[in-house]
């Protein structure tokens, strides 16, 4: 069976059909794309011995939503015969697709499975299977797992085992509280420019509870205090609109869009609110915190000990921890985030709660933390008196030291960089 099956985000089904597919499959999961239902199909209607190929996003690999699909598939009677995985070649010229191709048998587990992260397509089509045995290698099956799928080479598989032995997963580490930055559901209403703030502070002096400095993405750099000009109306579902005639006012203009998403007709919350706004999540923007840009080719955390709130182009870790923000922007722990997150195009990541909590944090002394504390709050004043201050040799201090918190020999942190 050869297929390409259909890429169809689970917020464009019909809530009819997501229940029968949620009762219905195995490896429901209720942000997965329609193509992970077709793999559950295809193999059901498999012979025995039948072989089934198909070119999908490769998303699945490492998202949450695939965990069930990674599951299925390491069952005892299939039999995964090769996945090639082409990150953000141009395979479709007309779009980024992030393609992987999966074969897999309707037949007893084998010890191996071929697997390749292809790095190029090569200059002759008609010698693309060459490129493809160059690149292939056997894997034990045994190493993959239901959790985030890497294809990487042997000794890189068993220097991010033991990187994941040595520590205790962020999750836990934190005690669970990694949370999403703010998801207004309207922009347009709920995120203003200075000039905005001053005149609803001006019509009245009380909106100013309720106007808070705003973070995109993209304002997140690593070891840098954010900054921004732009503000948010920081209206949860509690609050007494009627009590606050500026902000009334203002949110009035845009009372037809805000009405019409979809949890607003569902009577989830009111129509003036931010869409993702619970009160007690205030407090934890408000106070000093780990702040981490959803999108970059390497690590991107920093410190905000301005109150700042962010979109959800970011996550949050309520800690002011230096020690923690060393290790996880330190290359040992990002080559372990490689491994797990989701792939975008030209180099990117995408740092997601998901998977940075499975990071792995070493155990450390109190002396350790100090240490490594200390060289962090070096990088950071460094860029805060000049955001492109070159803090290469400290942040390579703190690259061994968190490397020999998780035991590298000097052979596997050379690896780290290969």
């Amino acid at each position: 069976m050869l297929g390409n099956p259909p890429y169809i985000r689970q917020e464009e089904l019909a809530p009819a059909f997501k229940n029968h597919l949620k009762t219905g499959y195995d490896t429901a999961a209720g942000t997965a794309d329609l193509y992970v239902y077709f793999y559950e199909q295809g193999l059901r209607l498999l012979a025995p011995g039948g072989e089934l190929s198909f070119i999908t996003n490769n998303k699945w690999l490492r998202a949450g939503y695939g965990q069930g699909l990674r599951r299925y598939l390491l069952q005892p009677e299939r039999q995964l015969v090769e996945l090639l995985d082409f990150g953000d070649l141009p395979v479709f010229p007309e779009a980024t697709t992030y393609p992987n191709i999966l074969s897999v048998c309707r037949a007893p587990q084998a010890a191996t499975v071929r697997v390749a992260e292809l790095t190029t397509l090569g200059t002759d089509p008609t010698r693309f299977e060459a490129v493809v045995e160059a690149a292939t290698t056997d894997m034990p099956t045994a190493r993959l797992s239901e959790e985030a799928w890497s294809l990487a080479a042997a000794e890189q598989q068993q220097l991010l085992e033991k990187l994941r032995g040595a520590g205790t997963p962020l999750g836990e580490y934190v005690g669970g509280k990694i949370y999403n930055g703010v998801k207004t559901g309207f922009n347009e209403a709920f995120v203003i420019d200075a000039a905005t703030r001053e005149a609803l502070i001006a019509d009245d002096p009380k909106s100013v509870g309720f106007i808070k400095p705003f973070l995109s993405g993209r304002d997140v750099k690593r070891y840098r205090q954010p900054a921004s000009n732009t503000f948010l109306l920081y209206i949860d579902w509690k609050f007494e609109l009627d009590k606050f005639p500026a902000i009334k006012t203002h949110l009035l203009q845009y009372q037809e869009q805000l009405s019409a998403r979809s949890e607003v007709k569902k009577g989830n919350y009111p129509w003036y609110a931010l869409e993702r706004a619970r009160p007690e999540i205030k407090a934890i923007f408000e106070q000093p915190k780990i702040m981490i840009a959803n999108f970059s080719q390497n690590a991107p955390y920093t410190i905000d000990k301005q109150g700042y709130f962010s979109n959800n182009k970011t996550t949050i870790i309520p800690l002011n921890d230096n020690f923690l923000v060393g290790v996880l922007n330190s290359r040992p722990t990002d080559f372990c985030y490689k491994a797990i997150g989701a792939t975008k195009a030209n180099g990117y990541y995408e740092y997601l709660p998901i998977n940075l909590s499975q990071l792995p944090i070493p155990a450390a002394t109190p002396e350790q933390q100090a240490e490594i504390a200390a060289l962090v709050e070096q990088v950071l004043a460094a860029k805060a008196a000049a955001p492109t201050a070159d803090t290469t040799a400290l942040e390579q201090q703190i690259d061994a030291l968190v490397a020999g918190l998780y035991g590298l020999t000097p052979q596997e942190t050379a690896l780290l960089t290969a």
